[in-house]
């Protein structure tokens, strides 16, 4: 029996695969018929690029695209969701955000209206980790390290 013959089950597989890889790539980048060369490139979980004939066009998925478990894209970054509080602040249109630079800080988005945001602070006292990679507390919407009196 010859080689070629045993691995052709894993050569179509393969071949599956890869064509229906690039079909959903191909619906997500709408390329048209002038398009001699296309390719698809995931730069993260909420933003991607569409190159045709070597040009690359930049794209980020939709705000409040699940991106994970208990994740939302924002802006092209997959952020984590903070539940229930901005929805007891301002009402059943909001989701929160954390924030992905300060982790004292939570965004509450309005899904109906994106560009309305607010900021809230973490409780004081809350766990956190600095810059510097040190375990603080927040206090006042920032991440402290050493001793803060409450």
């Amino acid at each position: 029996m010859d080689i070629s013959f045993m691995l052709l089950p894993f050569l179509l597989l393969a071949l599956g695969v890869n064509l229906a890889q690039g079909s959903s790539c191909f619906g997500k980048c709408k390329f048209d018929k002038s398009c001699k060369t296309t390719n698809y490139i995931q730069h993260s979980a909420c933003a991607y690029s569409c190159v045709c004939n070597g040009q690359s066009t930049y794209y980020v998925e939709d705000s409040f695209t699940q991106c994970g478990r208990g994740k939302r894209c924002y802006q092209g970054d997959c952020l984590t969701e903070v539940p229930r509080r901005c929805q007891a602040i301002y009402g059943i249109n909001y989701l929160g955000l954390l924030n992905p630079s300060n982790p004292c800080v939570y965004y509450c988005l309005n899904l109906y209206a994106p560009c309305i945001l607010y900021e809230e602070n973490f409780a004081n006292g809350g766990r956190c980790y600095t810059y510097s990679n040190y375990a603080g507390r927040c206090f006042n919407g920032r991440c402290t390290a050493g001793f803060i009196r409450l």
